[in-house]
């Protein structure tokens, strides 16, 4: 077994989405955020 990875900086949080009804996450490369309000556009 090859010896454990060691990072000179901690590499960033892979982003996730959680899974309904699991514990388990699901990795995502972009999330997207659909819907504006009213107020926010006028």
């Amino acid at each position: 077994m090859p010896p454990a990875m060691s990072f000179v900086f901690a590499p960033p949080p892979v982003p996730s989405v959680p899974v309904h009804g699991s514990a388990q996450r699901f990795a995502v490369h972009r999330i997207y955020c659909v819907g504006v309000e009213s107020r926010m556009i006028a």
